[in-house]
């Protein structure tokens, strides 16, 4: 990877040689939006390179597939499986691992179904009859619920299933007075308006690691492949200062 400095050199050079900002679109997981941890640097991005953010809020299998559709420069996912997949694929230029925030297990204070303090498979075990609030959108979030279920041999029976982020579906739970996954990050933004408590966390099983997938641009015509150029490298130049802030932090 080329250094920061080296990337802002060449977006300078591009962006003087078309005479106007550009943007790049990135898409991030909801949970990454919703609790505004992208907001500082996105603002100090754009204020030192003249780049516009595009931020798209997504679930990592929604933004995998925007991946594919080339409707995206840069994704923010948490979907180890899904992102080799994409990689395997050919559509994604480079990886990177970026931050791990791992999940969590909320619920009602009264904790009926027992699991505070258990593992995570052995929660799943006893929340099986015990109302469950789903994001069911195929996120990370919700492939992550899916593999605990399957790896505890238990169905939730009475799963709710909101098909929305993670910001919704933490106030369906609350409402209902639900179990539900999610991430710490988010659950620490939201819990002062939630009566939810964290029950079940640091379990191994629970690790939540994001990684940064820079997209392969679709094949262009020639009059597209300034563009193109200048996007690709304004998401190596945004994944490069994210980074190295995100080192230092």
């Amino acid at each position: 990877m080329r250094t920061v400095a080296g990337w802002i050199a060449i977006a300078a050079l591009l962006g003087a040689a078309c005479g106007s900002s550009e943007s790049i679109i990135v898409a991030a997981g909801t949970t990454l939006v919703d609790s505004t941890f992208l907001d500082p640097f996105i603002e100090k991005f754009e204020r030192e390179t003249g780049y516009d953010v595009k931020l798209i809020a997504a679930g990592s299998g929604e933004g995998l597939e925007m991946g594919r559709r080339g409707e995206v420069d840069v994704l923010i996912t948490h979907d180890p499986a899904g992102e080799e997949q994409f990689m395997a694929e050919g559509r994604g230029i480079q990886r990177y691992p970026f931050i791990r925030n791992d999940f969590l297990i909320a619920g009602p204070p009264g904790d009926s179904a027992g699991i505070r303090g258990s593992g995570a498979l052995e929660a799943f075990r006893r929340m099986k009859d015990s109302p469950f609030a789903s994001r069911d959108d195929q996120s990370g979030t919700h492939k992550k619920e899916q593999a605990l279920a399957k790896a505890a041999g238990v169905e939730l029976g009475k799963r709710i299933r909101v098909g929305a982020g993670v910001a919704i579906t933490l106030r369906a739970a609350d409402e209902r007075r639900a179990y539900i996954l999610v991430d710490s990050m988010t659950f620490s933004h939201f819990r002062p308006t939630l009566d939810l408590e964290p029950l079940v966390q640091g379990d191994s099983l629970l690790a939540n690691p994001y990684s940064i997938i820079i997209v392969k641009p679709l094949r262009e015509d020639s009059s597209g492949a300034n563009r193109s150029a200048r996007r690709s490298s304004g998401a190596n130049l945004f994944v490069s200062m994210l980074l190295k802030e995100a080192f230092h932090r």
